[in-house]
């Protein structure tokens, strides 16, 4: 799933603009996907395509622009796991195989909970962890961890359902627990770790927001807000093998590993999956969020919209139709 492609442009400073027929993609097709969007998509905000490197559309809806940041919901967990990566390379985490419960010492598992003891990084990464979240894709736990006074005290507390440990699991708790553990391992903020190891490096907008919990802890599961065009950036690095401008931002090894189906379709926080026969990856997050890249097609494809709607309908099955359009 990784190309091997060499550049004459980085978009550290910005994104370099192309023409779609300079990609061979028809102007007048995409007209129709701008309609498509207006029409059935109110809530979109943007939409982006790079190709080879090059910012050949972007499309704006709602008084949005290229400046503002959008929230990115349930994509910030992708953003966590590059972070995770990066740690690891950086020495401050072992390995994936690291306990849990040593990034927390203060918490004391019951002699019960004996498959707490067993949890490492890899369970939470890959969402197998067992925690009773309650099903495997809607989170109505999510409300009563954001009630909690302490979200990892509530976290580590939770029961682990022995027939779910191993299983997967969609659980933004446990992608909480890894943000808690860059802070920690890391001595400083998860927002402060990605900007100095992950962020400027790109060149990400320092004029971003990311939520905190109650104890000032970077959200793992939610709550980054980002530039549709630092988003792409994003998108862009996972394409190259995590190679930015002749410097290796993200691993080589990681970005692999993390782009491996490990059950349902998921690899480290990152669903997997093919389009038109093209292997893909995709941030995806709640109300029509995503990043998507194609490597063999040298092709990242953004799209932001507007969470808070009570009713919207959900834009990624215009990212199939725009690959099954153009890439036939």
């Amino acid at each position: 799933m990784i190309i091997e492609k060499k550049r004459e442009h980085w978009p550290t400073t910005k994104w370099k603009l192309e023409s779609p027929e300079s990609v061979g993609i028809d102007s007048e097709k995409l007209h129709l996907l701008d309609k498509e969007i207006n029409v059935r998509l109110n809530g979109v905000n943007s939409f982006l395509i790079i190709k080879n490197g090059y910012l050949i559309y972007e499309k704006y809806y709602n008084d949005y622009n290229q400046d503002k940041i959008n929230h990115l919901c349930s994509v910030t967990k992708t953003i966590i796991s590059a972070l995770i990566g990066i740690a690891i390379d950086r020495k401050f985490i072992k390995n994936i195989d690291q306990k849990i419960i040593e990034f927390f010492p203060e918490f004391k598992p019951k002699s019960s909970d004996y498959l707490k003891k067993k949890l490492t990084i890899r369970h939470v990464l890959t969402m197998t962890t067992g925690f009773l979240w309650s099903s495997k894709t809607y989170e109505p736990m999510l409300m009563r961890l954001r009630n909690k006074k302490n979200w990892i005290n509530f976290i580590l507390n939770l029961p682990i359902k022995d027939k779910m440990f191993g299983e997967f699991q969609y659980n933004s708790a446990n992608s909480h627990l890894l943000s808690a553990i860059i802070a920690r391992t890391s001595k400083m903020s998860t927002y402060d770790f990605a900007m100095k190891f992950l962020f400027k490096p790109i060149g990400i907008s320092d004029k971003i927001s990311w939520m905190t919990d109650p104890q000032g802890i970077n959200i793992g599961g939610y709550g980054l807000q980002l530039r549709p065009r630092d988003m792409a950036k994003l998108g862009f690095l996972y394409n190259n093998h995590g190679v930015w401008d002749k410097k290796q931002i993200i691993p080589l090894n990681w970005i692999i590993e993390s782009l491996k189906n490990y059950g349902e379709g998921y690899g480290y926080h990152v669903w997997i999956t093919t389009i038109n026969g093209f292997n893909a990856f995709i941030a995806a997050g709640y109300g029509g969020q995503y990043i998507v890249g194609i490597p063999k097609l040298d092709l990242v494809l953004v799209i932001t919209s507007n969470a808070t709607l009570r009713r919207w309908r959900d834009p990624r099955y215009l990212i199939n139709k725009f690959i099954y359009e153009f890439f036939k």
